[in-house]
């Protein structure tokens, strides 16, 4: 058999001259050829558009390749590796996803209907004559992983993914009326609002997932697992039970900062359900105290948070782009699958009265920031003690002076990190 353990790498001029071929053929006409990136590195490469239905992407490398709006009906993607491909928005249809790695990818709001993420594995012969598992196949069993994919309103109607592995994906929204997930693992995943409608979920592992608003009318349950599962009376108090209504809170928050504390009062929403605030990102949230609040799903971009408490505080699958957090308690915060990139959760640097510098730093201290979007974020001083970075995007970060002791960075990418003065003595 070929040796395929080292994929020939194509350029995007390759690319570029195969779509237009592509394109022939699907119309049947003169010079048409199908496209066949098969064994093929093709990673952070642009199909931006394009209709590549019937293609052939088997065991090819598609690194951060960039598929946005593309139209993939019945394409191969057999045990293809697309962790944190751009997939969004994109029609899978029919398409064949078996053994393929989805990691890290997004599949946000692409359509899926009748694909088949079922097992499969590309196998090779090896020195003794037998038949075994290639270096290109994902997983020993040839499962089709989604560790911490985007999948949020994606359509995946009828959906055959038998033993596939969605733990940590965002599913929130998505279709998944009669898709087949027997013996899939869901465990952590974010399943609110979702229409489960008519699924197979026999044997399946559906432990610590969001499962709030979702509609499981029908489903095939035989063996299901569903230890902490948090559905929308568990996930925090209603806001109902406040005193007064929050905007009226809100408004006495800001004259609380706006005179330094002598008019107004401190906002608290500690342990309430924040998920449906409207608008709650265009508001100033400096120093209040939110602690184990859930803010799931929120559009968080630019806010003004710095100095709150928020201790336990939800954030998963936030739009934290562009926030300031200076000098917030996050300890235990969970980040995952939240987008950061750009955020400001350095030191605050405050003056005293006598000259000297406060420093005030931002504490992360075991956040979970799995498979989150940190590029380009600033935590210069941070303490990010026992903080979980697993499979985190960090390109461009900057994490000087920042302490990461027991931290874990798993499966991280960290190019082009500032490092200069960290304490590094992270788990891997």
């Amino acid at each position: 058999m070929a040796d395929h353990t080292k994929e020939e790498r194509l350029t995007q001029e390759h690319i570029d001259v195969m779509i237009k071929k592509h394109a022939l053929f699907l119309k049947s006409m003169p010079g048409g050829v199908r496209a066949d990136f098969q064994y093929k590195n093709i990673s952070r490469l642009v199909f931006t558009g394009h209709d590549l239905s019937q293609a052939n992407f088997t065991a090819a490398i598609c690194l951060e390749t960039i598929f946005e709006d593309c139209t993939l009906v019945s394409a191969n993607f057999f045990a293809a590796d697309l962790r944190n491909a751009n997939l969004r928005q994109a029609i899978l249809s029919r398409a064949d996803l078996r053994g393929a790695n989805l990691n890290g990818a997004n599949l946000t709001k692409a359509y899926l209907d009748d694909a088949d993420m079922r097992c499969g594995k590309i196998m090779t012969r090896q020195e003794d004559g037998s038949l075994g598992n290639s270096a290109r196949t994902n997983m020993p069993g040839g499962n089709t992983t989604l560790n911490g994919t985007n999948m949020s309103a994606a359509n995946l109607t009828a959906l055959r993914a038998q033993n596939a592995i969605f733990t940590d994906a965002n599913l929130s929204r998505a279709v998944l009326q009669n898709a087949d997930l027997e013996n899939a693992n869901l465990d952590g995943a974010n399943l609110s609002d979702s229409n489960m409608s008519g699924a197979v979920l026999n044997n399946a592992s559906m432990k610590s997932t969001l499962i709030a608003g979702s509609i499981m009318n029908g489903i095939q349950k035989i063996g299901l697992k569903l230890e902490n599962t948090l559905n929308e009376h568990e996930i925090g108090k209603r806001l109902d039970d406040l005193e007064k209504p929050l905007a009226a809170l809100i408004s006495e928050h800001i004259a609380w900062i706006k005179s330094s504390g002598k008019k107004g009062q401190q906002l608290n929403v500690s342990h309430y359900d924040l998920r449906d605030v409207k608008n709650l990102g265009g508001y100033n949230l400096t120093a209040i105290k939110a602690e184990n609040a859930a803010f799931i799903r929120q559009d968080l971009v630019n806010i003004d948070m710095q100095s709150a408490q928020l201790t336990g505080a939800d954030f998963r699958d936030c739009d934290l782009r562009n926030a300031d957090l200076r000098a917030s308690n996050l300890t235990g915060a969970k980040f995952t699958r939240a987008n950061l990139s750009g955020g400001d959760f350095s030191a605050l640097k405050i003056k005293r009265k006598d000259g000297s510098i406060d420093v005030r730093a931002t504490n992360l201290a075991g956040a979970d920031l799995r498979y989150t979007d940190l590029r380009g974020i600033n935590l210069q001083d941070a303490n990010l003690k026992g903080a979980d970075l697993s499979h985190a995007r960090l390109d461009k970060a900057d994490l000087r002076r920042a302490d990461l002791t027991g931290a874990k960075i798993n499966g991280a990418i960290m190019e082009n990190v500032q490092i200069e003065d960290a304490i590094l003595n992270v788990q891997q």
